[in-house]
């Protein structure tokens, strides 16, 4: 089989750049290449500090919450234009006049908080196996409080 030798040139040409360019990119360290393969396989950490504390004090919660942290969703852009409020009732009965916002699904610190009512825009969602969260930011509230919901204490329609 014969090749024509200005086919063969501009094969070489059009691969040049990719050498050149694969050449000049740094070698990643053995741990962070392993990683990037796949084959390191780091447990879930759960020694990060929390946020600084605002010095509101982390309160149980009336409804189930999710057990394990590594099966929750990755959270998204909410595409939704209704509007939404903080609700503090759960199960008919208004069990939270003001509700605390997080700074993340893990509940590790409070950010702000909104009393019952409150209107407010929904920022980002996230589902999980038990329980979604929302990020949201208070709408004619000062200062400006934003954070994580429980999806039970997100309403859709005025409470």
């Amino acid at each position: 089989m014969r090749v024509d030798s200005r086919i063969l040139l501009v094969l070489i040409l059009a691969l040049l750049p990719v050498v050149f360019v694969a050449e000049s990119v740094p070698r990643a360290s053995s741990r962070a290449a392993t990683r990037a393969n796949g084959l390191f396989n780091e447990p879930f950490r759960t020694d990060i500090p929390p946020p600084p504390s605002t010095g509101l004090r982390l309160t149980a919660l009336p409804f189930p919450d999710n057990p394990d942290p590594t099966q929750c969703g990755i959270p998204v852009a909410w595409s939704g234009t209704d509007p939404a409020w903080i609700s503090g009732i759960w199960q008919g009965e208004l069990i939270a006049p003001v509700v605390d916002l997080y700074d993340s699904h893990l509940r590790r610190a409070v950010t702000g908080q909104l009393p019952h009512g409150s209107r407010v825009e929904i920022e980002l969602s996230q589902a999980n196996p038990v329980l979604d969260y929302y990020r949201v930011r208070s709408i004619g509230v000062e200062p400006i409080q934003q954070g994580w919901v429980p999806g039970p204490f997100v309403s859709f329609g005025e409470p």
